[in-house]
């Protein structure tokens, strides 16, 4: 199998990519390799995520998405399920959040002290009952309560 002088450049740049980071590219081969091969790599991002995009047959790309899932008040954390395959099976922003557990308020987060503070009087009680798992049932509870009041 015979290539060509460009087509193994291409190669060889493409295991590159792989085998070096970008700072160990620029050491190697200056500045200007680093611009292009950082350049590609964000034209193939983006390219993944405009295809990822018609595939989930999204209405919009993935960082909307999440945004919006931000605007109506719920977090992502380590505990989430992943964003970004729930946005690739095609869930819209408001079926993901009605998973997620929204943030409390202030005004709930006070009401929810308060009614800690008033659980912590029969805390021996929540103790026979659930055990070492007492405090955060306490806490779970008081989160509920705070959450329905109005």
């Amino acid at each position: 199998m015979k290539i060509t002088k460009a087509k193994l450049k291409q190669i060889i740049k493409e295991e590159l990519e792989v085998v070096l980071t970008n700072e160990e590219v620029e050491e190697m081969f200056g500045e200007d390799v680093r611009a292009q091969v950082e350049e590609s790599e964000q034209f193939r991002d983006q390219q993944k995520m405009d295809r990822a995009q018609s595939v989930a047959g999204q209405q919009m790309s993935f960082e909307q998405w999440v945004s919006v899932v931000f605007k109506m008040g719920y977090e992502i954390d380590d505990n989430s399920p992943n964003p970004y395959d729930a946005w690739m099976s095609g869930q819209t922003p408001e079926e993901y959040a009605s998973m997620q557990e929204k943030k409390l308020t202030k005004p709930e987060k006070k009401e929810k002290e308060k009614v800690v503070k008033g659980m912590k009087k029969s805390k021996s009680d929540f103790e026979k009952r659930y055990g070492d798992d007492a405090e955060s049932v306490m806490y779970a509870t008081a989160t509920k309560i705070a959450k329905e009041k109005k």
